[in-house]
Formats: C-alpha cells, sequence, structure tokens
C-alpha cells in the first residue's frame, strides 16, 4: 500500500523495508534513500515449540507441502525465498507461503509449519509468548536495512526540507539513546503496538 502511494506520487516521504524498497528502484521509481532504519533487524524462521523440525533443511521434501506464514512483499517474504534458494528448497513443491498478518503469525495457528517473521514478533514469540523457537535467521542470506526515503523531486526542488527530515531523523535515533524509558513510553502509545509489552519496546529500542 505504501509503495503503491509513492508511485503515484500521492506520498513524497516514506519507511520500507528492504524487499519494498528494492522494488521501487526496479520499477525505476524516483526515490532516493536519507537514513537506514533498524539496520540488521533479527528476522527468523519460527516453529511451535513442539515442532520436529530442527533447520530450515527439513522442510526439503515435505509431503504435504509444508505451510509458512508471512506478509507477501515483506522483508519476511524477502529473507524466506533468500532462504529456501539457498537450502535447496522449492516454493510451491516442498513449501507454501499464506500471507498472514504480524499479529495473526504470533498466534502460530494449528495448520501451520512455521512463520517467517521479524523483530518484535521474533521476540514476542520465543521470549514473551514461549510458544515457538528459532530454527533459522536472516544472517547467512541478506542484511536487513529499513529505509527513511522521499521522492527526488523533493530533493531536486526543496532540500532544505529533506534535509530537515535527515536531521529530525539523526536527533530522534540519539534522544531515544539517551533516553530509553520516555522513548518506551512514547511507543506504546501508538495503537500499532498494542499487543507488545513495555519490556519487549525497551528490548527492541
Amino acid at each position: 500500500a505504501v509503495n503503491e502511494a509513492i508511485v503515484a506520487a500521492r506520498f513524497q516521504v516514506a519507511n520500507g523495508g528492504n524487499l519494498p524498497f528494492a522494488l521501487l528502484l526496479d520499477k525505476r521509481v524516483p526515490v532516493k534513500s536519507i537514513a537506514i532504519v533498524t539496520p540488521n533487524i533479527l528476522h527468523a524462521l519460527v516453529v511451535p515449540k513442539d515442532s520436529p523440525i530442527k533447520s530450515i533443511k527439513d522442510l526439503k521434501g515435505s509431503n504435504p507441502p509444508a505451510t509458512i506464514g508471512l506478509v507477501t512483499g515483506s522483508s519476511g517474504e524477502f529473507y524466506f525465498q533468500a532462504a529456501a534458494q539457498a537450502n535447496g528448497i522449492e516454493i510451491g513443491k516442498d513449501v507454501i507461503l499464506k500471507n498472514m498478518p504480524p499479529a495473526e503469525q504470533m498466534l502460530l495457528p494449528s495448520g501451520l509449519t512455521a512463520v517467517a517473521t521479524w523483530d518484535p514478533i521474533v521476540s514476542m514469540m520465543v521470549n514473551e509468548r514461549k510458544n515457538g523457537r528459532i530454527v533459522d535467521t536472516i544472517y547467512p542470506y541478506n542484511m536487513y536495512e529499513g529505509t527513511f526515503y522521499v521522492r527526488d523531486e523533493l530533493i531536486q526542488n526543496v532540500p532544505d526540507v529533506v534535509q530537515a527530515f535527515s536531521d529530525a531523523f539523526a536527533e530522534a535515533v540519539l534522544w531515544a539513546r539517551r533516553n530509553p524509558q520516555k522513548a518506551v513510553d512514547l511507543t506504546a502509545e501508538d495503537p500499532s503496538v498494542k499487543l507488545f509489552p513495555k519490556a519487549v519496546l525497551l528490548q527492541q529500542i
């Protein structure tokens, strides 16, 4: 949805994961990154605690195919596609990908073999809910980088505005490092993170 708005020039400034931003570049959408957000954040393949799966390689030859929950078009899918290719796992034969929102992923509903997701969802499942365990991570395959970016016309026509966005981002990072508990309190006001206890938010910050 964010990419659609950026392509149509309804938005000029956005944050996106590595796959959405790479798709914009691939489609030659005139965007430029002005900051890297949450570099190398944990992405992982999480299975139920009682799953017999010990490694991503165990998905090879699954019959019936293993169902992997993930957000289609996200960095979670980008990670899993790379991991599958590196480990000789065929999408559509060994595994089936199921589009699933993060809140549903955290429940690890029956019928799912695993979820391919990112922090803080991974930490919630493994450390807080204790309903899953990690069998693979993103680190052997790619280095995640979220991107804070603008459409190029802003750089060309109002570079001072772009500089102000960049400065504000840098100042916010420094402020959060100096005031982690205050950063948690502010973050907790966002309705999109209401599922996460403050301890998890603090660990993420």
